[in-house]
């Protein structure tokens, strides 16, 4: 019974906030810059350079106008999951250059029906998909307002991985040297 209360206690410090805010802290003491995102896209891309960027790789036939919540989003046939996937994304550009990067990833096949289409079922692709993009750390398991979120920190860059509802999985890329508060 000790072992398990033990066990239970190690865990629980494992995955709170303050552990989350000591990785970053330490990724950004190593003074690494990781500016890669993916496709041609990076952090401090201005919006001249990112939109030209997507703009030739439509034309290409690579990249399509989307939307995202609403809001508009480029959108990318993504083939190197499981099922048919795609990714829609779009940036935060701070004084005009890119601060972090929404992405979401849903099977193309999704349907009420088809529950091994499923955000919670696509998330482990994406997880593998990332670390297979981007090398370096790996994704550590955190609880973030009581979700279960992933992380991977390579010096200033920060990728959360989570489901964001049935459909999608989200991805969101934060170059951590823009974000004083590291939340």
């Amino acid at each position: 019974m000790e072992f398990v209360l033990v066990l239970l206690v190690l865990l629980a410090g494992c995955n709170d906030d303050q552990g989350l805010d000591d990785v970053t802290r330490q990724e950004l003491s190593r003074h690494e810059v990781h500016d890669e995102l993916f496709l041609g896209t990076r952090f401090g891309q201005s919006q001249k350079q990112f939109f030209d960027h997507c703009r030739q790789l439509n034309k290409q036939g690579l990249f399509s106008q989307g939307a995202m919540g609403g809001q508009i989003a480029v959108d990318y046939q993504l083939d190197e999951l499981v099922y048919p996937a795609l990714m829609s994304f779009y940036p935060t550009f701070t004084d005009g250059k890119i601060t972090s990067m929404e992405v979401r990833i849903k099977y193309k096949s999704w349907a009420p029906w088809n529950k091994h289409l499923y955000a919670d079922q696509l998330l482990p692709d994406v997880l593998q998909l990332l670390k297979k993009w981007h090398g370096g750390n790996d994704f550590r398991e955190y609880i973030i307002d009581d979700r279960r979120s992933w992380f991977k920190h390579d010096g200033n860059r920060r990728i959360q991985v989570r489901v964001y509802d049935e459909v999608y999985a989200q991805v969101l890329y934060t170059d951590m040297r823009r974000n004083e508060n590291h939340d």
